[in-house]
């Protein structure tokens, strides 16, 4: 799907249904325009999951990313397949843990990266399924 094309659309529909009308309409159709978003994105992300897949991404990325802080440890590419450290001793997660696990108990919990790296957006999902046993 091409994104311009959407939020062209996503545009052009919040301008013709929320100007003009007052602060309740404006609202109302406001919630709907943001309804539909978060479904395309929501079916998009979801849409494919398959359980196999990510059991096999899981693994994959234990092993990929036990790799690639081994070799930054050892600042040379043979150090890649030395198998000094398991990730878990190597991966830090700090803050409000505690808060976001009970935020689990009340409802669906959105992370969301602050940029657009792909590495640290399945970084983060890693390190909450994985670290800290939560869902991601």
């Amino acid at each position: 799907p091409n994104e311009r094309q959407f939020w062209n659309r996503v545009s052009k529909r919040l301008i013709k249904k929320t100007l003009d009308r007052n602060d309740q309409e404006a609202k109302e159709a406001a919630e709907d325009i943001l309804q539909k978003i978060i479904h395309r994105y929501s079916e998009e992300i979801v849409g494919t999951f398959q359980i196999p897949t990510f059991r096999f991404a899981q693994r994959f990325l234990t092993a990929f990313f036990n790799r690639l802080f081994n070799a930054a440890v050892g600042k040379s590419l043979r150090a890649i397949f030395r198998g000094r450290r398991h990730l878990y001793e190597r991966l830090n997660v700090v803050g409000e843990v505690e808060t976001l696990r009970a935020l689990f108990d009340h409802g669906t919990v959105v992370v969301v990266p602050t940029h657009s790296s792909n590495l640290d957006s399945i970084l983060v999902g890693y390190a909450m399924d994985q670290i800290m046993g939560l869902p991601s």
